[in-house]
């Protein structure tokens, strides 16, 4: 979900953000590229994964419809939806 998404992406920045600030020449490089890659991973997981997911599983339903023999005509309001998931 979006906000699990965000608190993770702000606890783990955080961390790494105090190690490229206090930590050493060293750790300072792989702080960065750390930095770096947890902004692209956390903007692939929100804007990139999520419509994929949407749409596989509207696809998804789309084949058990048919297989029951349903009629499918899509309105434009029809929107896939999704099941709820424990972790």
């Amino acid at each position: 979900t979006f906000s699990r998404t965000m608190i993770t992406f702000t606890t783990v920045f955080l961390v790494v953000l105090v190690l490229y600030i206090f930590g050493g020449e060293t750790l300072r490089s792989f702080s960065f590229a750390m930095m770096i890659g947890i902004i692209f991973g956390t903007y692939s997981s929100l804007f990139i994964a999520t419509p994929i997911i949407l749409d596989t599983y509207g696809k998804q339903e789309e084949r058990e419809r048919l297989a029951a023999g349903e009629n499918i005509t899509a309105t434009p309001g029809d929107a896939p939806k999704l099941r709820p998931t424990t972790v």
